[in-house]
């Protein structure tokens, strides 16, 4: 779940395939479908985590892909990415006030940040700093990194 700077509440739906986008109130605005792709190749998979940076724009980790799939606030696909030496397993994704991403790779235990396009810039916090299978995460007020791992455990580190 996230939101926007219009107060709009995004929602992932996993199980029909879609992003969700509803007013402030909860009433139902826009959904854009796994078919939301100007080729005619599904725009996403298997779609877990939602994340709204700067400019308003939609980054949504699909895990099955595995990909990192960026809209527009009004749906229609851009671009994605998927490196090499990024995550396997994308899982929770966030984004600080300057459009870095923050991306969770569950399988490798590790949060790495990346470039407003993408770009590796580093691993964040890692198996040696006790994280284990990180699922979502988030960017306090105060410039902590919190992460949830995957048998329920929280875990705080200072970003910045």
């Amino acid at each position: 779940i996230a939101h926007n700077s219009q107060g709009h509440i995004l929602i992932v739906d996993a199980h029909h395939r879609t992003i969700r986008i509803l007013e402030e109130d909860g009433r139902p605005l826009m959904s854009i479908p796994a078919g939301a792709s100007d080729t005619s190749e599904p725009s996403f998979s298997d779609p877990h985590y939602i994340a709204i940076n700067y400019d308003d724009n939609i980054l949504l980790s699909d895990w099955t892909a595995p990909h990192v799939k960026v809209f527009t606030p009004e749906g229609r696909s851009i671009k994605q990415w998927m490196q090499e030496e990024l995550a396997i397993q994308p899982h929770g994704i966030c984004t600080d006030t300057q459009g870095c991403i923050m991306l969770a790779d569950n399988q490798r235990h590790r949060v790495l940040l990346l470039s407003p396009d993408g770009r590796l810039i580093r691993t964040l916090v890692n198996k040696e700093h006790g994280l284990w299978h990180p699922m979502a995460l988030t960017i306090s007020p105060l410039g902590y990194l919190v992460v949830t791992e995957a048998l329920g455990r929280v875990k705080v580190f200072k970003y910045k």
